[in-house]
């Protein structure tokens, strides 16, 4: 991490877990002198949160009778393809 341009994280609560445990991860080491690069991983660290396009959901209606099986939004079985087991 202390060779990487960024270090990035899929949200604020698991950057915060990781730089809360860090330290006292580090300390455990005999000589843990490299408590003084947690503040510099900090300051390359950022948030990229996970791809979802919010926008796109607000527009739909939730039918809460709907099943998984009914959703349109999932591919149907003929679109899955099923493993071979080298037969």
């Amino acid at each position: 991490m202390l060779a990487a341009d960024a270090v990035w994280f899929n949200s604020q609560f698991h950057l915060e877990s990781w730089f809360t445990a860090v330290p006292t991860f580090l300390k455990h080491f005999p000589e843990y002198n490299e408590l003084g690069s947690v503040e510099t991983l900090r300051r390359k660290s950022r948030v990229l949160p996970v791809g979802v396009d919010f926008a796109r959901l607000e527009d739909r209606e939730i039918d809460a009778n709907l099943s998984i099986s009914q959703s349109p939004s999932l591919p149907s079985s003929s679109y899955l393809v099923e493993p071979t087991l080298g037969v």
